[in-house]
C-alpha cells in the first residue's frame, strides 16, 4: 500500500506543468500534464462535466473534460483550481485541443460576492473600481500581457544594439523639464528627531568617515596653496547649511523624477549609448485621457552623435522593430482589442509598424496649419506657439495617417540644454506624432559646447545649480543626443483604448490614487 501510494506521489510530481499558451503553441497531444488556473465557465452534463480553465498566459481558454465524480462542489466561475489529465487533439472545439482529466482539486474558492459577473461586459469606470480584481477582466488581462511583450521587446532591441541598461533614480533634487510640475518628498521625520543609535553605522565607522573627510579636506587645502586656482566642491555634493538642512530628510528639497535624462547624460558621457524605462511623475492637475500622474518612460542616450539625424533613426528602428515582434508575440490579444476600431485605425497601428515615418520642420507645421486655418476648430499657431492635440491630428491625417516627425522648434519652446542651430532661431529637437495618439516622444541632441550652455543657464537665471551639469562638459565631453517616449501612450496607440488609466493596472491620476 505504501509502495502504490508513493509511486502516486512522485508519478504525479514528475507530469510537467504546463502554461495554457505552451498548450495551444505545441498542441502536445497523448501528453500528460498539469495545468492551474481559474474557471471561466463551467457546463455540466449527465456524464462528463467541461470545465474551461484560464492561467493568465493567453486570451484563451483550455477546455478540461472531467467525470463527474471528478467534479468537486465549489468548482465555480473564478475558482482556482489543479487540473491532471491527458492533452488531445479534438475537432470539437476551436482550439484543437482539450485535456482529458483524471485527477482534480479545488484550491480556492470565488462565492456570489465577486464583484464582476460572469460572461457580462462591465464598464471600465467601474472596473477602476477595483484595481486589485480588474486583472481577472480578459481586458485588463490582455494590456499587461501586451504591455509586457512590449518592456521585452524594446530590452532586447536595445541590449542587441550595445546600449548599456541603467537604473535611473526615482528621487531627484532637479526638475528636467523644467515645468515646475513636481512632488515634493517629504519624511515623517527631521534629521534632530533621528535617533542615533537607529543608525546601521557604529561609532568607529563615523569616526573613520570624519577622518576621511578631514583628510580630503586636508588634501584639498594643501593643493590649494600650491595651485593657481582653487579646488572647488562639486556643486552636486554640496549640502545645505545645517541650519537650513534641519527640515530636509536629504539636505535639500527633493522631488518625484519627471525624467531620468540627466542621469541617463551623466552614465552616457562614461559607458556610451544607454538606456532606461523607468517611472516617471508629473503633478498635472488635468483629467486629459492622454494623461497620469504616474507614468513609464523609455529613455534613451546616444554618445558621440552626429546630429538628429540618428535620434530620429533611432527612434524609428527601435519603435518599428518593437511593434512589429509585439503584433507576432500577442496577435490574439491585439485582435480582440482592435477588431472594433475603425480600419483607419488598424491600418494606422500596422503601418507604424511597416512604412517610413514622414517628416516636417515646425515652420512647416506652422505654414501647414496656418493654411489650413479654416477647417481647424481651434486658432492657427503662430510662430512659438504649441502645437495642440486637434493641430497633431490634422498633421498626421495629411501625412496619410503616418507617424510625424516634427523637428527644429524655436529656442524658447524647447528646454535649455537643447542644441542651438546656426540660424540662432531654432534648436535641434524632435517631437514624434502618432495618429490616433498625438505626441508620443520628444528628444534633441544635447547642448555639448560649454560657453553657449553656461551663458544659456545664467541668462534664465538658474545660477549654480546646474554647475554639475556643466561638469560633464569640462571633463571628456563628447557630442551626445537622447529622447523620452511614452510608454503607456504607445501601448494606447496599439490597442485603441480611450482612456490611459485603462492601460495601467494601477492608474495614478488627480484624486484617484487607489491601493
Amino acid at each position: 500500500m505504501i509502495t502504490k501510494c508513493l509511486r502516486r506521489y512522485y508519478s504525479q510530481n514528475m507530469i510537467k506543468r504546463y502554461k495554457v499558451k505552451d498548450i495551444f503553441k505545441e498542441k502536445p497531444s497523448k501528453t500528460s500534464a498539469v495545468v492551474q488556473g481559474w474557471i471561466r465557465s463551467v457546463r455540466k452534463h449527465k456524464n462528463r462535466c467541461f470545465v474551461d480553465i484560464n492561467d493568465g498566459s493567453s486570451l484563451d481558454c483550455l477546455q478540461v473534460v472531467m467525470r463527474p465524480e471528478i467534479f468537486k462542489n465549489g468548482m465555480s466561475y473564478g475558482a482556482s483550481i489543479k487540473a491532471v489529465g491527458e492533452i488531445v487533439e479534438t475537432n470539437l472545439n476551436k482550439a484543437k485541443v482539450e485535456m482529458h482529466c483524471v485527477e482534480a482539486k479545488l484550491i480556492g474558492t470565488c462565492d456570489d460576492t465577486f464583484p464582476f459577473l460572469k460572461h457580462a461586459g462591465h464598464d471600465v469606470q467601474y472596473t477602476r473600481t477595483f484595481p486589485h480584481l480588474r486583472m481577472r477582466e480578459d481586458e485588463m488581462a490582455g494590456v499587461l500581457r501586451v504591455r509586457n511583450s512590449l518592456e521585452m521587446q524594446f530590452h532586447r532591441y536595445f541590449q542587441d544594439n550595445g546600449f548599456l541598461h541603467v537604473h535611473t533614480p526615482v528621487l531627484t533634487s532637479s526638475d528636467c523639464e523644467g515645468a515646475g510640475e513636481m512632488f515634493s518628498v517629504t519624511s515623517n521625520k527631521t534629521i534632530e528627531t533621528f535617533d542615533e543609535d537607529s543608525h546601521n553605522e557604529s561609532d568607529v565607522d563615523r569616526t573613520n568617515q570624519n577622518s576621511k573627510s578631514d583628510t580630503v579636506n586636508d588634501v584639498t587645502q594643501d593643493l590649494n596653496e600650491y595651485s593657481d586656482k582653487p579646488i572647488a566642491q562639486s556643486k552636486a555634493l554640496q549640502t545645505q547649511p545645517k541650519s537650513e538642512a534641519k527640515s530636509e530628510f536629504f539636505g535639500n528639497p527633493i522631488y518625484l523624477t519627471v525624467s531620468g535624462q540627466f542621469h541617463l547624460e551623466a552614465c552616457a558621457l562614461a559607458l556610451g549609448d544607454v538606456y532606461t524605462l523607468n517611472s516617471a511623475f508629473r503633478a498635472e492637475t488635468g483629467t486629459s485621457k492622454k494623461h497620469l500622474s504616474e507614468f513609464k518612460m523609455l529613455e534613451v542616450e546616444l554618445a558621440f552623435t552626429k546630429g538628429l539625424d540618428d535620434v530620429i533613426h533611432l527612434i524609428q528602428e527601435s519603435t518599428r522593430s518593437v511593434l512589429l515582434d509585439t503584433y507576432e508575440s500577442c496577435s490574439r490579444d491585439i485582435e480582440n482589442f482592435t477588431i472594433n476600431l475603425p480600419p483607419e485605425h488598424q491600418k494606422a497601428v500596422l503601418d507604424a509598424a511597416c512604412k517610413t515615418y514622414e517628416r516636417i520642420t515646425y515652420h512647416e507645421a506652422i505654414n501647414l496649419l496656418q493654411q489650413n486655418s479654416k477647417v481647424l476648430k481651434t486658432p492657427a499657431p503662430h510662430w512659438g506657439d504649441d502645437i495642440n492635440s486637434e493641430h497633431e491630428s490634422f498633421l498626421t491625417k495629411h501625412c496619410g495617417q503616418l507617424p510625424v516627425f516634427v523637428t527644429d522648434f524655436p529656442v524658447e519652446s524647447k528646454p535649455f540644454y537643447a542644441f542651438a542651430n546656426p540660424d540662432e532661431m531654432t534648436v535641434a529637437a524632435v517631437d514624434l506624432i502618432f495618429p490616433f495618439c498625438g505626441e508620443l516622444c520628444g528628444g534633441s541632441v544635447r547642448e555639448h559646447r560649454l560657453e553657449l550652455l553656461r551663458n544659456k543657464i545664467h541668462r534664465l537665471g538658474l545660477g549654480d545649480s546646474y554647475d554639475w551639469y556643466l561638469d560633464l562638459r569640462r571633463y571628456g565631453n563628447a557630442p551626445h543626443a537622447g529622447y523620452g517616449l511614452g510608454f503607456d501612450r504607445l501601448i494606447r496607440f496599439v490597442l485603441g483604448i480611450n482612456n490611459i488609466r485603462d492601460v495601467v493596472p494601477f492608474p495614478r491620476a488627480v484624486r484617484s490614487c487607489l491601493l
